[in-house]
Formats: structure tokens, C-alpha cells, sequence
């Protein structure tokens, strides 16, 4: 069991002719889509000549520092560790990025990137960007809650049918992490017949899935025995929605949030690391998720996200990268913002948070007793990494309530054993 970096060491001398793309060759290639892309090259919609990768690292490079400095989502030292080992290689070096597009609108909500990669073999990789570090792309990405369609599904599937007439005769494979996985699969659905029968796979990672109606439709059945859905062992975003196949579970070498950044996932020779299933917590948040959105009407989670969003946006915080800048200066921000809501509003909003933590314990209570321990191990783990402030009010603090929560329960468990083996 080894990682991508070790897998791209491994292959650095076998070129894609001699040895065969490989699920691992196209996970490492759809990281690219993540840099940014247009900053260095000039992009050229009608053409697919494109830039060779290792000409495109000698443009990038000297600017690396300071694009991590400036977006560590996007940019992140994973990224630049393993593009800085493939740009040189013989199997990736002769690789052909073009087609770069990405587009952020605050006013209609959207958040999407797209890029094509032609390989020296007559292959393409037609590659979507996930959610960035905009709270516009992630407010888009809770509107899959509520809309069967969000805005950049649509810009997916055109992008496809864009760049096909210029790759005409080669095979496809389509690709994305995140929301990219799940645009990639929305993008090959809705094709005309010849650009379905040119792709080879569909590869989503650890990507959110449909409403029934997109599952339901004659373009998702005509592709779905091609769709390759990964997921890590404590996934969350990955089991959001629905899918039409069982997820191929990938063992990870990190815990928590960094399960869902693909260059910590396990390689087992040419193949990403399959274990038999997920993990307890994935199962437990997963049932919490779900239960709790069909209870609520497509006007009712409308409204949680909105307020939710909006409240953030009042603090005038743009990115994720600006909330971990100054955690606690934004929780202050927030919470002030949140004592201005409507009454009605804030009732509203309590009110389903509130149901949201009574399914997680109903849920939490029919899971077997004796893993409660790693369990909270797990959560308490996944919440150190949202890397919030501990230094609000315990009543402020949806952590450090969150963590009582779980330490309480477990305390209480403890406490409940020894009384029924005492009456025994």
C-alpha cells in the first residue's frame, strides 16, 4: 500500500504507451484543474494545441510560493508536491492541457471550472474543477439539497459537447473530485449519442450525487454502467444525494477532513485501494444527512441555507480562506449578525438545528455500543480540523457543544453498562 507519490515515482519512466492509463494516472491528472490555470495561459476555446504540462510548470513555478501563500485551497502544497514530480516525467510531460474555462457569478451563484488534457495515445481527459474556496460555490453546492438542477450542471454538460468536435476520433474519459465528480457524471449524461459512445469512463471522486429525477432520465441510464464512484472510508460529501451504484470504498492515510483531498488516498500497485466498506461514522452522518433533508420541503431547506449564507455574507467574509485567517474575529462577527435576526428567523433556524442533533442521536443510539469510543474518537478528530476558534462561550461554541454532546453520551454509556451489570 502506497501513495500517488510513490505511484508517480514508481511509473516516471514507463510512457502512457507502454503502459496503460491508469485510474491513479487519471486521479493525479484531474489535480491540475485545481491551479490556476488562466493566470499563465491564454485560453483558446476553438483549439485543442493547448500547452505541453512541463512548459506549463516552467510558466507556473516561479509564482508557486506566492499562490499558495494567496489560496492554499486551490494551490495546496499536495498540488505543487505532485505536480513539481510529474512535470518532468516521461509519462506525464507530453501531456497537452487546453480548453481551461472558469467562471465565478455572484449574482446567479455559481462556481465552475473545466479543464481538457490530450494525451500522446489519442486519449482525452475532460477534467471538473470541485468547490473552490468561494462561499459562492459552496452556497451552490447546498442548493443540491433543494434544486434538481444547480447552475454550473448545465455549463458541464455544454463544456463536454464544446470540446468534443475538436478531439473528434479519440476516446474519453471524464473526471472530477468533489462537485467535479458529480458534474462530470451530469456532463456525460446529458450528450448527444456519438459523445456518450466515445467516453470510456467516468470517474467521479468522492463526488455528491442526484435527485431521483437526473437518475431516473434516459441520459444518466445510457451512461450509468461506466460510472466509477469513489469514495474514502469516512466519507461524507461523496454520500450526499443519490446514486445508482454501491461507491468503491478507498482506504485513506489521514483522518477526518483530509479524507476528502484525494493525494491522501491509498494506492495498492496500479490501483487505488479498495477495503470492504465505510466507516461507522460515514454510515452515522450519512443517515443523520438524509433523514433530516426528507423531512424538510424543498422551501424549507431553501430557507435554512439562505439565512445560514446570508449571515456569513453580512460579516462581509467572501472565502474559507478568509473565515481561517481570523477564525475568531469571524465567529464574533457572526454571532453579533445572529443576535440581529428575526425572532421568527432565528427560531426557525434553532428549531432545525436542534432536529438535526436529535436524528444524529437517535441514529447514533442504534449503532452497537462498543464503538461509541472510536466513534467519538473519529468526530472529535473531523471537528479539530475545522480549525474553528475554542475561545468562544461555551454557549456560543457549536464545537465545544458538540463535543460535550459526545463525551456526555459516552460518559452516560459507560455509566449505564456497570449499572446493568451490577443489577446482573
Amino acid at each position: 500500500m502506497t501513495s500517488v507519490y510513490q505511484y508517480a515515482q514508481r511509473n516516471k519512466d514507463f510512457s502512457l504507451s507502454e503502459k496503460a492509463l491508469t485510474e491513479v494516472d487519471i486521479l493525479i491528472l484531474n489535480e491540475l484543474v485545481y491551479f490556476p490555470i488562466e493566470q499563465f495561459v491564454q485560453v483558446q476555446e476553438d483549439s485543442s494545441d493547448g500547452i505541453r504540462l512541463e512548459d506549463f510548470y516552467l510558466l507556473i513555478e516561479p509564482r508557486l510560493p506566492l499562490l499558495m501563500k494567496e489560496n492554499w485551497v486551490l494551490t495546496s502544497a499536495a498540488r505543487i508536491k505532485l505536480l513539481e514530480m510529474i512535470y518532468q516525467t516521461k509519462r506525464y510531460r507530453d501531456i497537452y492541457l487546453f480548453g481551461f474555462e472558469s467562471e465565478l457569478e455572484r449574482i446567479d451563484e455559481f462556481q465552475f471550472a473545466a479543464l481538457s488534457l490530450k494525451l500522446p495515445t489519442k486519449e482525452v481527459l475532460i477534467s471538473y474543477r470541485g468547490t473552490d474556496d468561494t462561499l459562492i460555490g459552496w452556497k451552490e453546492d447546498c442548493k443540491m439539497a433543494y434544486q434538481t438542477l444547480i447552475p454550473s450542471q448545465p455549463l458541464a454538460a455544454h463544456y463536454l459537447s464544446r470540446i468534443f468536435p475538436l478531439v473528434k476520433g479519440a476516446k474519453l474519459y471524464v473526471s472530477g473530485h468533489s462537485k467535479g465528480g458529480n458534474l462530470a457524471i451530469y456532463a456525460a449524461a446529458f450528450q448527444a449519442e456519438a459523445v456518450q459512445q466515445s467516453i470510456q469512463l467516468i470517474l467521479s471522486f468522492d463526488g455528491p450525487g442526484f435527485h431521483q429525477a437526473t437518475l431516473d432520465s434516459d441520459g444518466y441510464k445510457k451512461i450509468q454502467d461506466k460510472i466509477h464512484h469513489y469514495v474514502p472510508e469516512d466519507a461524507i460529501v461523496g454520500m450526499m444525494l443519490f446514486h445508482s451504484q454501491a461507491p468503491i470504498v478507498i482506504k485513506s492515510r489521514r483522518l477526518g477532513f483530509s479524507h476528502h483531498i484525494v493525494t491522501n488516498w491509498c494506492i495498492d500497485e496500479d490501483m487505488l485501494h479498495r477495503i470492504e466498506k465505510r466507516s461507522d461514522f460515514s454510515y452515522l452522518v450519512d443517515a443523520t444527512l438524509k433523514e433530516w433533508a426528507i423531512d424538510r420541503t424543498e422551501s424549507e431547506l431553501e430557507k435554512v441555507f439562505n439565512a445560514s449564507f446570508n449571515l456569513i455574507f453580512e460579516t462581509g467574509i467572501q472565502s474559507v480562506i478568509e473565515i481561517r485567517k481570523n477564525p475568531l474575529q469571524f465567529g464574533r462577527m457572526f454571532l453579533n449578525h445572529l443576535h440581529l435576526v428575526d425572532p421568527e428567523l432565528r427560531a426557525f433556524l434553532d428549531d432545525n438545528l436542534s432536529a438535526f442533533f436529535t436524528i444524529l442521536r437517535s441514529h447514533l443510539l442504534e449503532q452497537r455500543r462498543d464503538h461509541y469510543h472510536q466513534m467519538s474518537l473519529t468526530i472529535n478528530q473531523w471537528i479539530t480540523d475545522l480549525s474553528l476558534t475554542q475561545k468562544l462561550t461555551v454557549e456560543s461554541s457549536l464545537l465545544k457543544s458538540i463535543k460535550q454532546h459526545f463525551k456526555s453520551k459516552e460518559s452516560s454509556d459507560e455509566s449505564q453498562t456497570e449499572n446493568d451489570e451490577s443489577s446482573n
